[in-house]
């Protein structure tokens, strides 16, 4: 046999038995295998907050902002810098968070307030949240539904706007000939098309549709726990004998018409403003009793924010409402 034919005939003959001996180690020795390991994850989504409930608790405005934020985790992010809210609803839309020199947009709806209050809890990690940031004092356009929409979906949050299918249905009374019975979605589930910092609409001006000035919001009364704004708390200017008072305006009544959106309108006339119960400034009444609320609806003339459109007046009534 020729010297080069006896290499080739050893070298397989060892790779045959190297190739064996491991073989018999790997079937000897199982735990030596890499194990495969599965890991299950539980993604839980967060739904929309009925708009059809009365608060249990409240907070002023000025009182949220500048309070801390942390993850789930217990990772610390930064103060809450504001909130965009829908101005037609009241809804809160976003709380913004400053994180890392920059800012993050958190879904109302990710983010809790515990009982003590002291400061607000996202459910979502520190990495997850500064996924979606911007520039300070550089806000997107959140009336942009794309963008709000990809944001929510990013933070597990139910875009309320796409999923709901709560309607309310009308009709005239006492019908009329050629009636039609409309049927429209419930504000509190379409996209916003207004939106508005709750650091602007602080100190806005308010006039009434004769174009008089009545003064101005001093402070928004927010709930919380469904992250909606209740009242816009105003100091009405020019009156006799109110100037040491704040009034509790239902946010249902506040419109804003101008398109520079620099203040609100009140269908109120400045005559019966005089008569409008006012609160001490330093002594703010409890805006969650409901008999107090239905009064200051009333005065207004809008229905309590808990009341659904269209509700028959017998379940209005076991609802609170007139």
């Amino acid at each position: 046999m020729r010297s080069s034919e006896l290499a080739k005939t050893l070298l397989m003959a060892s790779l045959a038995a190297t190739f064996g001996v491991r073989l018999a180690y790997a079937q000897e020795r199982p735990q030596d295998r890499p194990k495969t390991t599965t890991v299950e994850t539980t993604t839980t989504t967060i739904t929309a907050k009925p708009f059809n409930q009365p608060a249990t608790r409240w907070q002023k405005a000025n009182d949220l902002l500048n309070k801390n934020m942390q993850t789930r985790t217990g990772e610390n992010l930064g103060n809450v810098d504001g909130f965009v809210v829908d101005l037609d609803s009241g809804r809160i839309l976003f709380f913004i968070v400053g994180c890392d020199g920059r800012q993050c947009a958190v879904p109302a709806q990710a983010v809790t307030l515990p009982t003590d209050a002291k400061m607000f809890t996202v459910s979502a990690t520190k990495d997850q949240i500064k996924a979606y940031s911007f520039e300070k004092r550089a806000y997107p356009n959140f009336n942009d539904r794309t963008l709000v929409t990809q944001v929510y979906t990013h933070y597990n949050v139910q875009p309320y706007w796409e999923t709901t299918t709560t309607t309310t249905t009308t009709t005239e009374t006492p019908p009329k000939t050629g009636t039609v019975t409309r049927t429209e979605q419930h504000i509190w589930y379409r996209f916003p098309v207004r939106t508005q910092k709750a650091t602007e609409l602080i100190g806005m001006n308010v006039r009434n549709q004769q174009n008089e000035n009545l003064g101005k919001i001093e402070d928004l009364a927010v709930d919380p726990d469904s992250g909606r704004v209740m009242y816009g708390v105003l100091s009405f200017g020019g009156f006799v004998g109110v100037g040491d008072k704040f009034f509790a305006v239902p946010w249902s009544s506040l419109r804003q018409t101008s398109a520079d959106q620099k203040e609100l309108v009140l269908s109120v006339d400045k005559g019966r403003l005089k008569t409008a119960t006012g609160f001490d400034k330093k002594n703010w009444p409890s805006m969650t009793e409901q008999s107090w609320s239905i009064e200051v609806h009333k005065f207004y003339g809008v229905e309590p924010y808990w009341v659904e459109p269209g509700q028959p007046k017998q379940e209005k009534e076991e609802r609170g409402g007139d």
